[in-house]
């Protein structure tokens, strides 16, 4: 039985506290030793590396990631190194995986799946396939901004694929806003194509993909199409090719430029893209055309099927926009159906104001619509709640409530909205806000101390006050001192509905 060949775990890092330790603890029982290589981090990761039991190298960042993923190689002793971003969490069967590495001998690179949840916190990912493992003999990293794995000598090296998984967060949409990712790669990728053509090099095909693949995920839409445009896919592989053109779609859609959207759509065919994939992307283009009897025509024959980039395409990811469409048909039970079977599979799909909406035009009530929502997406969507017209959200708000799903952001919500609220509302939400001890978010409280608020309204809020027994009575005497003569009456009915036996100290003599 041949020895078991000893695998090194490789990081580079930079400000990695917040996600390090759980993506360390994961891969453990995969390596036999883990090189961290730090690029300068100000944060706990160095500390956190070391306590994890990791061989901390302090290096540099100078803008090049395969320079630095070389740099860190060097530190590797295995005879595999297993490549891990500090924002990824390794899944497996850490013996089969061993196994593998075992039953191959003559391999140089195994190819793992890269599975990334996607932006919007649903429960929908996009699997990738990624070279992560590679035998540290025969094989280094090129290029600054995707590097890739090549031959140390150049020569040709024999690719294999692995079950291991690589769960990532690190383009999350609440990373997102957390990290200069995408302006950080965008500069490299800049750098890069300047010096291709200050070089006179004559294949640019790569360096525009990556300015135009930085620029999309920098949210830099039109320098993102105009790198596209000025692609020559024959320079590119053909994955290359694929992401270039899935990518320009995107951003033409984005742009709303559906003469660009449909050109590329046409050039993915011609690169052989799976037809079911190709009718997904003109079931969309019919959609924003508003044709909604040809998107669902188009739509109805979907199948489940892998594109040229290797990312799997599901029929069960379209329900969203399905639904959507039907909505747009006045199908509300149809459209209410989806979404909630979409829901109960653990995926959300359309923003949660249009789901609300969806599910408040059916003939489903509000309270199927909280049963349904997971339970890693009741924040997310209550997030996204958040700012919206309160009559809007007021039933699912208080459907919320009353199932004691997420109490605190519920609460939170409501608070927030203080502004919006009737006078009933506000002593509803007061009175729970209270009987939880967050006394501070009290909409009462703010109502009456906002400027911004009808004057009787603020003394309505003010007499709710006294009534809960808060000392604001001067304040509140402040303010009918300077209600007008003629609007007295008005406001002593107001204050009647909340305190009768203020009201009739109030009553003019």
């Amino acid at each position: 039985m041949s020895e078991r060949p000893f695998v090194s775990a490789c990081y580079i890092v930079k400000d990695e506290a917040e996600v390090l330790q759980a993506s360390l603890d994961a891969v453990r029982p995969f390596a036999d030793e883990v090189v961290v290589y730090d690029t300068g981090s100000s944060d706990d990761t160095v500390a956190i590396a070391r306590a994890s039991g990791a061989r901390v190298v302090e290096g540099f960042w100078d803008d090049d990631f395969g320079a630095a993923r070389n740099r860190a190689l060097e530190h590797c002793r295995g005879v595999w190194v297993l490549t891990v971003d500090a924002d990824e969490v390794v899944r497996g069967d850490p013996r089969a995986w061993r196994r593998e590495l075992e039953r191959n001998p003559t391999a140089d690179v195994f190819q793992v799946t890269q599975i990334s949840p996607s932006w919007d916190g649903d429960s929908v990912t996009m699997d990738t396939p990624a070279q992560r493992v590679l035998r540290r003999a025969t094989c280094h990293w090129v290029g600054a901004l995707h590097e890739q794995v090549v031959g140390i000598r150049g020569q040709e090296i024999e690719r294999r694929s692995s079950a291991l998984e690589l769960l990532h967060s690190g383009y999350s949409a609440v990373r997102r806003q957390d990290r200069d990712k995408g302006d950080r790669n965008l500069r490299i990728a800049r750098r890069e194509l300047s010096e291709a053509i200050a070089r006179d090099e004559q294949r640019l095909g790569r360096y525009r993909l990556n300015v135009g693949r930085s620029a999309q995920f920098a949210g830099r839409a039109r320098e993102a199409l105009d790198a596209f445009e000025d692609l020559e896919l024959t320079q590119l592989t053909p994955s290359e090719a694929a992401h270039g053109a899935h990518a320009a779609v995107e951003v033409a859609r984005e742009l709303g430029e559906s003469e660009v959207e449909e050109r590329w759509t046409a050039h993915l065919e011609g690169l052989g893209e799976d037809p079911r994939v190709m009718r997904w992307l003109r079931a969309q283009a019919s959609g924003r055309q508003q044709d909604w009897l040809r998107t669902l025509e188009l739509m109805d024959g979907l199948g489940d099927a892998v594109d040229l980039r290797g990312i799997p395409f599901s029929v069960v990811s379209t329900e969203p926009y399905r639904a959507a469409i039907l909505f747009n048909l006045d199908r509300f039970d149809d459209a209410a159906e989806l979404v909630l079977r979409h829901l109960r599979r653990g995926s959300l799909g359309l923003r949660a104001d249009v789901v609300l909406r969806i599910v408040a035009a059916s003939r489903f009530p509000i309270r199927d619509l909280v049963a349904a929502v997971p339970e890693p997406l009741v924040v997310p969507v209550l997030g996204q709640l958040r700012g919206l017209p309160f009559p809007t959200i007021s039933e699912f708000l208080d459907e919320m409530w009353s199932a004691d799903r997420a109490v605190e952001a519920v609460l939170l919500t409501a608070g927030e909205s203080w502004r919006q609220l009737t006078i009933h509302d506000a002593l509803r939400w007061s009175l729970r806000l209270r009987e939880r001890g967050m006394t501070q978010h009290c909409p009462l409280r703010r109502r009456f101390a906002s400027a911004e608020v009808d004057l009787t309204a603020r003394i309505v809020c003010g007499v709710a006050l006294v009534e809960a027994g808060e000392d604001v009575w001067s304040d509140l005497e402040a303010l009918l001192a300077v209600v007008p003569d003629a609007e007295v009456g008005a406001v002593v009915a107001q204050v009647a509905q909340v305190s009768p036996r203020i009201a009739s100290a109030l009553e003019p003599a």
